[in-house]
């Protein structure tokens, strides 16, 4: 008869025999003891797990939130400066240059300090932060954010210093030149000429219409008539020489400073076009962020719900490998 190899069945069977010689409460404790530290090894696994899967979650999530709020406040701060810009240059000529300035032009260069603020902190967040690699995989760079921020405030802040020199009460142009027209004003009363009085009258209005509306046709009328009123002067025999000479050249620095007027009006708009096209070149950043955002803090909801997910499966499996095991002992015993 051939002989069986039994030595791979020494040590099962010495621990079936072993097992076997223990009494009911000895096989009782080692049984419900395995079957705790099974349990125990597997809840702590999985409670780890998913503990530094929902920190992981909880701080991309955050993170994500962070940003977007940032980028947020960003856009509201541009879109309220754009707003007091506006005002400004609107109702300076309504409410007067002191007033528009402390209460708009000011308000203006402060929400851009704080747009440039809030982007300066936004940018160690996104480079530091595990989303980083998704935004520059959107080709998102802050850097013509940057540079469109200064431009615009140091747009803005060019653009009130030209108004600060034609509304500045006491130094601006027109201020000037309503000294230079009242002067105009006295001497062409005295000459008692009511056609020329009367054509003065008029170049002040087309005056007024021009500070208004900034209407070239406006300007061009005044010019015109304080032309033809130079021409008249001429004309009159009863004016001496010295009077003449005198309106004459009263009439040159009127015309002088309202072209110096209309030209650096001129450069008020372009600045302001100017505005308008840096403010319009910083709006699809803020799109692109605030879309790429909105990915990121969905993306994050969806791993804390994928979590969630996992770790109630998980119990399931403990439960039902539980229940095998006391299956198992239950047969054993």
């Amino acid at each position: 008869m051939k002989d069986w190899d039994t030595s791979g069945l020494t040590m099962p069977l010495a621990i079936a025999r072993r097992w076997s010689n223990l009494n009911i409460t000895t096989k009782f404790n080692a049984a419900f003891g395995g079957f705790f530290s099974l349990i125990l090894l597997v809840s702590s696994t999985s409670y780890l797990f998913s503990s530094a899967i929902r920190r992981q979650t909880e701080a991309a999530i955050f993170t994500s939130t962070e940003i977007q709020q940032r980028v947020l406040e960003m856009d509201a701060a541009l879109q309220t400066a754009r707003v007091h810009e506006r005002d400004f240059f609107l109702r300076y000529t309504e409410t007067g240059f002191v007033d528009a300035q402390t209460e708009y032009a000011a308000a203006a260069v402060g929400n851009i300090a704080d747009v440039i603020r809030l982007g300066q902190e936004l940018e160690p967040l996104i480079n530091s932060s595990h989303i980083s690699h998704r935004l520059q995989q959107q080709n998102i760079d802050l850097k013509p954010f940057f540079y469109a921020a200064d431009q615009y405030q140091e747009t803005l802040l060019e653009t009130i210093e030209l108004v600060t020199q034609l509304a500045g009460e006491d130094s601006g142009l027109w201020y000037q030149l309503e000294q230079i027209s009242d002067e105009l004003r006295q001497q062409i009363e005295q000459t008692g000429d009511a056609a020329l009085i009367g054509r003065y009258y008029e170049m002040i209005i087309f005056e007024k219409n021009y500070r208004i509306t900034s209407g070239m046709q406006s300007m061009e009328s005044a010019l015109d008539i304080a032309s033809d009123i130079q021409q008249r002067m001429d004309t009159q025999v009863y004016l001496d020489a010295l009077n003449r000479e005198r309106l004459q050249s009263q009439i040159q620095r009127y015309t002088a400073l309202f072209s110096q007027i209309a030209q650096l009006n001129r450069s008020i708009q372009d600045k302001l076009q100017e505005f308008d096209r840096q403010a319009n070149q910083v709006d699809p950043i803020f799109s692109n962020l605030i879309r790429v955002l909105n990915a990121e803090v969905k993306r994050a909801q969806n791993r804390v719900y994928r979590t969630s997910q996992w770790a109630n499966t998980n119990l399931g499996i403990i439960v039902i490998s539980g229940l095998l095991l006391a299956s198992v002992i239950a047969r054993v015993l």
